[in-house]
């Protein structure tokens, strides 16, 4: 069966939020859930593309992000310079439940 460019995309797509939820912790306070991905991985790279998801640079553009209803992920890029206590106390701060990939220089 010929698979098209989209469809291979979108395989690849799903395979990488697959891989990044297999691995989501629930927060110690707070009901989103966040994974780790490893910087530059191919899961990073798709998923940072991705139109569904809504990048965050910046804690403040993540607090941003926690607060609307209409997101669902989060992607926050090595660059972002947040830590685990930034996330931790941005999502405690939400009363909304988000699934957060964080690309880590390790996992």
């Amino acid at each position: 069966m010929p698979v098209n460019a989209q469809e291979a995309k979108d395989i690849l797509e799903t395979l990488a939020f697959q891989t990044a939820a297999e691995g989501a912790q629930q927060g110690r306070q707070h009901y989103s859930r966040v994974a780790h991905l490893p910087a530059g991985s191919w899961q990073a790279e798709l998923i940072g593309r991705s139109p569904d998801v809504t990048t965050a640079d910046s804690a403040e553009t993540l607090r941003a992000a926690m607060g609307q209803p209409d997101v669902a992920v989060i992607f926050l890029p090595q660059t972002a310079f947040v830590t685990a206590d930034i996330i931790e106390r941005i999502c405690c701060e939400s009363p909304l439940s988000k699934m957060i990939i964080w690309e880590t220089g390790s996992v």
